[in-house]
């Protein structure tokens, strides 16, 4: 566990302000099947705030969660990419009626471009959002790639579904350097948010909550970069970095290829 402290009033701001940002109504049908713990444990609670629907699975099983689906109308989820890539399997060989699916979410680490085409074929016609936060944002996330970013990617520019899309409208986000200054567009930098969805900082842990609070902003201690039009692009966790020949190296950028 991270003991990252969460206010109520926080809580509230960072659930009011994404269920507005993503667009969820009081009609919809929401799977549930991710832990019920930090974040997760927010997401399992949006339907108190908007009277919805929530499906709740006991553990994830991309066959059940088809089943789920299918059985009771789900309309929105949210998965991570290891559930998308699960289901899509699962869907491709023992297709299901999905036609009331409206919505997926998804995001908790950076998705393949080529993963985001094989979810758009397999639920065909459905909104696509990837979202990205962390548990020191309780569910406030930071950035989104929307429907409409990701309706214009598959048609036109498959490169931008690599991006975490823009800042949402209750988040702002910088790239900074070593030396703490804005990074130029493009330049690959330490990913830092600020907003009143942001933590107090972790439970009895000083030092680590001086290194990641500095003058409003979060330091998320993820390396990325933002290009001219606001879109964020994830590199990877900055302990991540493997330097090779004098290069900085990401493991994430080698995954995706």
């Amino acid at each position: 566990p991270k003991g990252a402290l969460w206010r109520h009033s926080s809580l509230v701001h960072a659930m009011g302000f994404t269920l507005l940002d993503v667009n969820f109504n009081e009609d919809d049908i929401y799977l549930h099947c991710l832990p019920a713990a930090g974040v997760p444990s927010v997401l399992l609670t949006w339907n108190a705030m908007l009277g919805f629907t929530t499906v709740v699975m006991a553990k994830f099983d991309p066959t059940e969660a088809l089943d789920l689906m299918e059985r009771h109308r789900c309309t929105t989820t949210l998965f991570i990419p290891t559930m998308l890539t699960a289901v899509c399997e699962v869907a491709e060989k023992q297709p299901r009626d999905l036609t009331s699916m409206r919505k997926i979410l998804y995001g908790s680490a950076s998705t393949p471009p080529a993963l985001v085409q094989r979810v758009n074929a397999v639920f065909e016609g459905i909104a696509l959002e990837q979202v990205y936060g962390s548990t020191e944002g309780m569910g406030g996330w930071y950035t989104k790639l929307s429907a409409a970013d990701h309706a214009f990617a598959l048609e036109h520019d498959t490169d931008l579904l690599a991006s975490c899309g823009r800042a949402m409208i209750h988040s702002r986000v910088r790239i900074a350097d070593d030396d703490d200054h804005d990074c130029a567009p493009n330049e690959v930098g330490e990913i830092c948010v600020a907003g009143d969805f942001v933590m107090d900082g972790y439970f009895k842990e000083p030092e680590l909550t001086r290194a990641a609070l500095k003058d409003g902003w979060l330091y998320t201690g993820d390396m990325g970069k933002i290009d001219e039009n606001g879109y964020l692009y994830l590199v990877d966790r900055k302990q991540f970095m493997i330097i090779t020949g004098g290069y900085n190296v990401y493991p994430i950028e080698v995954e995706n290829l």
